[in-house]
Formats: C-alpha cells, structure tokens, sequence
C-alpha cells in the first residue's frame, strides 16, 4: 500500500476541525509558489514568485530548519501566555512549536494567521503538522480578508483576555517580506481587540458607584417598570430606523416622514430635538448616560405622550424626573442586576446611544435595521454634530481628542477621532452577532464593517413598504401590567451587602498577610541594597502563598469579583489580573518578582476594600427607598 503524503494526512486531520477549509485548501494549485532545493538535502525551501516584483525566498539557502528554529529560540515563545504567527511559510516554524504546545506549561493559545491559502496549502504539504492542527490550543485564520481581521481576532481573543498582556507576535520575516501591510494590520487588529474588550469593562469603578447611587434612588420607579423584557420580539421582521446625530443627519433626516407608520424608528437622545423641530415623532428615544445635563435632551418633550423613553436604569434622577410620557428601563448587563432578579432586562448595549438603539432594535426583532446619522466622523468643515444638536454642532471633546483617517461610506477616507473609532469597532461586534442584515444610509461619514451601504431613500423603497402601526403595537404593550414582585429584588439586596462584606473581609485579611514583609522590601529598596536575603525570600513567599489563596476566593468563580463583577470590581479587578499573570516576564530574579505581586496585591485590596465601603455607603444613602420597596436595610 502507498504511503499517504503529508498533504493527504494533514488534510484529513484539518477537515475534523474545519471542513471549509480543508475543502478550499484540497482544490487549490499552487501558482505563484514553488519549492526550491536548499544546501540540505530533503529540506526545500519556498519561493514566492510576485507580479512585478523580484521573487521571494522565505529561508535561508542553506538551512531553513536552523534558520527557522534560530528565529524562534530569540522569540522565547515559552514566555508567552498567547502567540500570534504571523505568516506560516512551508510551517517549520509551526512545526517547531509543537515543543512549546507539549512543555509543561504551554502556551493558552496559538493563533495561526496566513493570508494567502496557497503558502498554506504548500506547507501542509511539506510538514506533518497532525499534532498542531489537531491541538485545540490552536486557532487557525487563513485567508480572511484584511476588514475581517478585527472581528475574527476579537471573538477568538475574548476568552482568552485575561492574558493579553502576556501576548506575543511571532512575525516571519518571509510573511512581512511578502506583504507587510497586511501582517502590520493583524497586529493592528489584535491592539483594537484587546482596547475594545477593555473598553467594555468599564472605566472608572467609582464612576460606577455612582450609577448604583442612581439606580438605588430610581428604584421605586424601575420595580414599578416597564421594563426591557416587556418588548422582546415584539416586531419580528419588521424594519427599524436608528437615527444618531452625527452632521450627515441633516441630508436625509427629512425622509423619516415616509416611514413614521413603516418602520420602527428609534432615535438617540441628542437627535430628538432636531426630529421635533422637523414635526417627526420617533417611537423610541434612547439614553445610555449616567451624567448631569441629559435631562436637556429631554424637558418639555413630554407634551405629546407618545414617544417612548428607553433609559437605562441608573439615568440621572432628575433626568428620570424630566420627562413624564411612556418609558421603558434597560439594565446594563452587570451581574448587580441578575442577583436583583431583573437580569431578563438586561442588554449588552454598548458605550454610545446609538448603539443601544441598535441593540434594542435587535432584541425586538427588527430587520433590517437601517442607520442613519452615524458618522463616527467629521464632515468636511469639521462638524461633529447635526445642526441643531443640543450641545453643539462643533463640539470641542472630540477635536481634542487622537485624530484618525478610516475609509468613508461616500468618501474614500474620513477623519474621525479615538473615541468614534471605538465606537465603530464596537459597531462591528455588534454586527458580527446580528442574524439581520444592517443599512448603513448614513450618506456620509466613516464605514461600519458588515454593513450594506445605500441611500436612505433606496433603503425606504426596498425595505420600508408595508404599513404596520409601530406606535400603538409599543404603547400596547408597555401599557400590560408588569405581573412580578419585589422579592427576588430584597434577597438580592442582602446578597449584594453580604458580598461586599466578606470581600472587604478578605481585603483586610490579604493587607495583613503582606504589609510587613512588603515593608522589610521597600526599605531594604531604600538602601540601595539589590539582593534580597534568603530569609526575607521566604517570608515573601509565604505571603505570596497566602494572598494566592485569597485572591482565587475573591477572583475565581465563584469569587465575589465574579458575581458582582461588571463595571464595578472590573476596572480595578481585570488590569491587576492581566498584571499579575506577567510577572514572570518583568523579573528575572524570583524574590523580586514576589515582591512586586505583593505591591500589585496591596493596591488591588486597598481599592476593593474602599469600593466595598463606597457600595455600603450608597446603600445607607437610600435606606428609606429600600425600606419603602420592602427591602430591609439597616443602618
């Protein structure tokens, strides 16, 4: 019997795992890619033939296995809680990894990205690469297009986050050679991954504290409801317009007119004004900040009841206060608000308004879902905003903030800015777990991937023909009584103190195990003495131990981080858990190394413990709401 090639049995390993691209890649034929003979016999090399350009040898002449295993070994892969390869030549270099896949403590993940699917194809058919393409340690991206590189590395990073900073490129020099802008634009595209994801988790914990402030003090209003749940698959198929505020909204606002009965047609609090002045009355208007001044958006908006107002829950009180028409509440999804009872309500609803009343148009089943004023740029003069925007149409914060040029909807490129172009990668998230299909009729501004680009008044003609009463199927349903009691919402409450009591417990507890050798380091440090003695080493490493263990009760499933988790304990949790996981990395000398997770450890408790004290003081502030819902607070 033949012998099957490497070719034959890599494929068949790759087609359990990946059936479209075992298919893809067994059709393909070679064109532009050959194998050359080397000085060591039975080890071929790769030559890259490129239109108009010189050919490409990816390894040396002489040796390609020394010359890929010298490459790696100044890498020091070993080190890395995540590698990224870049460019896979004829895989040697995959090949040798398999060593760190199969040492005692390998890598979390090897991401495996490969632009063209013939180089790849040519290296499975010169390496036996079964165990690597079987390793669930490994994710393979070959041949994704350059606008799709941030949503693959952001959905196959997400699980493995924590360990982003401990993350490590494996650049072969072949690959860049071959194409540099594409290799550069992986690396761009993990950097805006991992900045989304931290983006997500919230930015300042005591900025937190205060939407649980708010949250307490509405709370009489939000138990009464509606709330989100209310409205789930409520226009199933239907389409749905969300309006944003950005300065291309002035060229096609006016066409909402042709919709108010077709379309449900959702806008964002700083476009309602301008829709009111146009006698256009959306169904919903969203709100997604926390801060003082939003009830501009809304004062004297209530005349006409008919406008429903979908706030998230923790909006500023006299925001709440400002606007007396129908509303709907919207938790953020923190787990606060599933130990509450109300995590039915919750939304994973993004940083902007905008995206809220693109999540909310997805809860209720809308599709398509049609964008119109979302930017995310500057318009040619410089405008930020729609005329007749509440704060402006110029708006300073976003001229100070980092300039940036994107490929435009109309325009080959446009400037945005740092806090748009996250906004826009997190609009690509959002898209990549829509099922629908997404119109960006902006007619301007900065490109969303993932979404069809037309002209509002094509979009009206294709998807918007069928008249279906949007508002009075809304305030129908909003009008059903809420049918749940404040129970689960009381047991929660005395869940959420008695968490935060044993955490700040457990804070204590860990500041005690490390001030007094952390202090014998920090004054030894002061003396300029660099070693540290054996006897303070162990000392060390006792109250490493010891924090160890309190941090996984703290951190770990089902760790009081973990339940009370998003945006709270995050934003000071997250940063000192991807710290932590790289010390090994900052410290060659051990004891140093314990010293420094010491430090880390001290300003972790010190914050949690304070933030523990901060929750209990909100809670205090608003016993007499508690007490009147049924809730026991005590003082």
């Amino acid at each position: 019997m033949k012998a099957r090639s490497n070719l034959e049995r890599n494929l068949e390993v790759l087609a359990a795992r990946d059936p479209e691209l075992a298919k893809a890649i067994a059709h393909l034929r070679p064109e532009t890619y050959e194998l050359v003979p080397s000085a060591k016999p039975g080890v071929p090399n790769l030559l890259h033939r490129r239109p108009g350009r010189p050919p490409l040898l990816h390894y040396d002449p002489n040796d390609p296995l020394t010359h890929s295993s010298s490459f790696l070994r100044g890498m020091e892969p070993e080190r890395a809680h995540i590698l990224v390869l870049l460019g896979i030549g004829l895989g040697y270099g995959l090949s040798q990894l398999s060593r760190v896949l199969d040492s005692p403590k390998p890598p979390r993940k090897l991401f495996v990205v490969e632009k063209d699917p013939e180089c790849f194809r040519m290296a499975l058919q010169v390496c036996d690469l079964n165990g690597v393409l079987a390793s669930p340690s490994v994710e393979l991206l070959v041949g994704v297009p350059q606008e799709s590189l941030f949503i693959r590395l952001a959905q196959a990073l997400w699980p493995e986050m924590l360990h982003a900073k401990a993350l490590k490129f494996l650049p072969w020099p072949g690959a860049l050679a071959s194409d540099p802008d594409y290799y550069l634009g992986v690396r761009k595209a993990v950097s805006e991954a991992i900045s989304t994801w931290m983006g997500s988790l919230g930015n300042d914990p005591f900025d937190t504290l205060v939407a649980y402030d708010h949250f307490l003090r509405n709370s009489p209003e939000v138990m009464a409801g509606p709330r989100l749940s209310r409205i789930k698959d409520l226009f199933p198929g239907r389409p749905a317009v969300v309006v944003a505020s950005g300065p291309s909204l002035n060229k096609n606002v006016h066409l909402l007119k042709l919709v108010e009965d077709r379309a449900v047609i959702l806008s964002v609090d700083a476009s309602w004004r301008i829709l009111k002045g146009l006698g256009i009355r959306p169904h919903m208007v969203t709100s997604v900040e926390r801060t003082p001044g939003t009830h501009r958006f809304v004062e004297g908006l209530d005349k006409d009841a008919q406008c429903v107002y979908a706030m998230v829950s923790f909006i500023f009180p006299e925001t709440l206060a400002s606007y007396k028409g129908p509303r709907v509440f919207v938790n953020r999804a923190y787990n606060f608000f599933h130990l509450l009872g109300m995590g039915e309500d919750c939304l994973a609803m993004g940083n902007s308004t905008a995206h809220m009343a693109f999540k909310i148009a997805a809860y209720m089943g809308c599709d398509p879902i049609i964008l119109i004023g979302q930017d995310l740029a500057f318009d040619s003069s410089g405008l930020t905003h729609a005329q007749g925007c509440v704060h402006g149409e110029k708006q300073t914060f976003f001229h100070d903030d980092k300039a940036l040029e994107v490929p435009g909807n109309v325009e080959p490129t446009v400037k945005t800015c740092s806090t748009w172009f996250k906004f826009l990668k997190q609009y690509e998230q959002h898209l990549s777990e829509y099922q629908g299909t997404c119109i960006n009729a902006t007619e301007g501004g900065a490109r969303i991937c993932g979404t069809l680009v037309m002209s509002f008044s094509e979009a009206i003609e294709l998807h918007c023909r069928d008249a279906f009463g949007p508002r009075e199927v809304l305030l129908s349903r909003l009008r059903e009584p809420l049918g749940n009691g404040p129970a689960q919402f009381a047991k929660g409450v005395s869940m959420i103190q008695e968490l935060s009591r044993r955490t700040l417990g457990w804070c204590k507890e860990g500041l005690e195990a490390l001030t007094v050798p952390l202090a014998q380091v920090e004054a030894r440090a002061g003396t300029g003495q660099e070693r540290i003695p054996p006897p303070l080493a162990s000392s060390l490493r006792n109250a490493v131990d010891r924090v160890g263990q309190i941090l996984d009760r703290l951190i770990w499933d089902p760790g009081p981080v973990r339940q009370l988790g998003e945006y709270l304990l995050q934003p000071c949790g997250i940063p000192f858990a991807c710290e932590w996981q790289v010390v090994g990395e900052r410290f060659r000398d051990e004891a140093w190394g314990m010293a420094y997770r010491l430090k880390l450890a001290r300003d972790f408790f010190s914050t949690l413990g304070q933030l523990c004290l901060s929750l209990d003081h909100v809670f205090q502030e608003n016993r007499d709401k508690l007490n009147a819902l049924g809730v026991p607070c005590p003082a």
